[in-house]
Order: structure tokens, then sequence, then C-alpha cells
């Protein structure tokens, strides 16, 4: 059966090759397409609901009590990420912009990489080593507030490129697990000091939305077409019978496929979050300290690690990252948020 026209294939084949050299070239998720299909359908198969999430109900937490409450966490774990989380937020390195709604607000927290310029004595331009700027968006001061805050700080601890090197592709992969895991991690402090917040609640099943979004969206079509494409280097009509056959997608599903699932570039990290949401509700779950001071000090050893490498340094008794149950994660993050605040599922 003919699906697509020989210009088409030619198009389709050339946009996954693009996509495959210039951005995912050496990333986990292209060298493990199909353990983020199995994780994919692992989720997708358990026809998880939507949480419906009531954003109304913030607490409102005064400014310097809440960075009190973030001070005395990485103090606990490592004084020095104390001070230079104080340095930060001194030196402008950390700012704050105000919106009106904390979806809006929360849009426009960012952690981003810049690079200055400067000139030399012969007034050529060259640059310096890549430095940190953090935006928290607020739009008051509440729980969720300081987990969006503690979320861009750890982005500049994990994201620490010389000037000899951009950002290995560890910190690629990982770099949403580390942020996400100090956010569930601090939830767990705060409550083990008899902190209680329907924030908590609402951002755990804003989290487990999140993945959701993903599987639920055009990332699973994406990664099948990437993954396809990977196994036999040329998408054709036998490989699409290959994967209407081999794969949840019918013959109606085509279309869609072709005229929405090609990635943007700004999609290409979806995968680093539905990494890195589960993984991090996995070991934040543990409870345990030494696994947020491991973290801390693999922050400086992310260029030599691998993503299995640094699983593996965080002491879990598993073997090999595949063992680890994104359906078990996702049960308990929803029985998590439902049980402590009532939240409701929903098929938004």
């Amino acid at each position: 059966m003919r699906y697509l026209s020989i210009d088409d294939y030619a198009d389709l084949n050339e946009i996954l090759d693009e996509y495959t050299t210039t951005f995912l070239e050496g990333t986990f998720y292209n060298n493990n397409l199909e353990f983020f299909l199995n994780k994919i359908y692992e989720v997708g198969y358990a026809k998880f609901k939507y949480l419906d999430v009531e954003l109304t109900k913030e607490d409102s937490v005064p400014y310097t009590y809440g960075l009190n409450l973030i001070t005395d966490y990485l103090e606990r774990i490592s004084p020095e990420y104390k001070e230079d989380f104080l340095k930060k937020l001194n030196d402008g390195t950390v700012n704050t912009t105000f919106h009106d709604n904390m979806p809006d607000a929360i849009a426009h927290s960012s952690f981003q990489l810049s690079q200055m310029k400067e000139k030399d004595d012969s007034s050529e331009t060259y640059s310096n080593p890549y430095y940190t700027s953090i935006n928290v968006g607020n739009y008051k001061t509440n729980y969720k507030y300081f987990l969006v805050l503690l979320h861009e700080y750890m982005h500049s601890i994990f994201y620490t490129p010389s000037i000899e090197s951009r950002p290995t592709m560890t910190r690629e992969d990982l770099c949403e697990f580390f942020s996400i895991y100090f956010e569930f991690d601090f939830i767990n402090y705060l409550k083990n000091n008899g902190i209680i917040s329907h924030d908590f609640s609402s951002h755990i099943a804003k989290r487990y939305n999140d993945v959701l979004n993903f599987v639920y969206g055009n990332f699973p079509y994406q990664t099948i077409l990437f993954y396809y494409k990977q196994k036999y280097e040329v998408i054709d009509d036998v490989v699409l019978e290959k994967i209407l056959q081999e794969t949840p997608i019918s013959k109606k599903n085509l279309d869609y496929i072709f005229n929405n699932t090609m990635p943007q570039v700004e999609d290409l990290v979806d995968y680093q979050f539905f990494l890195g949401i589960p993984l991090a509700y996995y070991f934040s779950s543990k409870n345990d300290i030494e696994i947020s001071k491991t973290l801390l000090k693999l922050a400086n050893e992310v260029n030599t690690l691998t993503v299995e490498n640094v699983i593996h340094k965080l002491g879990s008794s598993i073997s090999e990252l595949e063992s680890i149950s994104f359906h078990k994660i996702m049960s308990d993050m929803q029985n998590e948020a439902i049980e402590k605040d009532n939240l409701k599922t929903s098929n938004l």
C-alpha cells in the first residue's frame, strides 16, 4: 500500500536525519529509543487520568521565611550550596519578575546559559566562559514559588561548563532529573518538619500531569518515527507496515502522525522531562539525605559519567535502569496527590 509520495518520504527522512545528527546525536534518548518506547507504553497502557488541580488555593508564604526554608534545607545537605545560593541572590544572578497569575509566573521562570563578549587588545571579540542567569516568575510568594526557585537554582549547580567545552550529554539527559529531584526532596523535607500545604499536592499533581502530557501527546509518535528510522535507516512503505503491525497505531492515525508529530527543536527536550520526573520521584521517595548529598557531589563529575553511572552511584539496588517501573511511580504520585488533598481525576 502506498502511504506517502516519493517526495514526501524524502522530506520525512531528511528531517529525521537532520534532527538526529544535529540535536539528538549522543543523547541517552537517541541511544535508547526502545527503552523510551517501553516506558511510554508502560504508562500509556495503564490509562492514567489527569489530576484536576485547583490553582487558586496557594498558600501565602512570607518571602524571607521561604528563603530561610531553602537555606536551611541546603545547609543540611551541604553548607557550601547555602552560601552559593545566597551569593547568587545577592549578586543578581537570581532575579524575580512579577506576573498576574501562577501559570504565567512559572512559564516565565527559566535558567539560561549566556555567553559574554569581550574585546582583547586587538579589538577582536572572543567568548568568556558561560555564566548563569536565573529568572523566577512571581505571582505571590507561596511554596510553589520557592519550589520553582530551588529548581532553577539547581540548574545552575549542574550546568557549570568550562571554557574548554559545552555541557556533556549526561548533563543534558539528566538536567531536569537533577532539578526535579530537589523539588520533591524539598517537599519531603518540609513535610518532615511539620509543614503541610495544598501547594505540595498540587505540585506533585502538576508533575504527574506533565508526564501524561508527553504520553498522550506527540512524544510517542516522534519516538516511534525516530526508533524505526534508526532501526531500518529509512522510512518507507515497508517500514510503515511494520509500525502498524508492531505498535499501537492504526491506519487512521497515519495522517495525524505525518501532519502533527514532526518535532520542533524546543520539543526535543520532552525526553528530559519524561525521563527526569519519574526518576526524580522514585529516588526522592526513598527520603534519604545521602542521595541528595551524592547528587551534589556528582555535580562536578557529570562530564565523566553516563546516565547509568549516575543511577548506580545513587545506591539503587537495581542493576539496570529498565527495572524501575514508571507505572508504579505514576501510581504512587497519583495516590500521594489524591490522598493528601482530595484532588480529583479528570479527562482533561
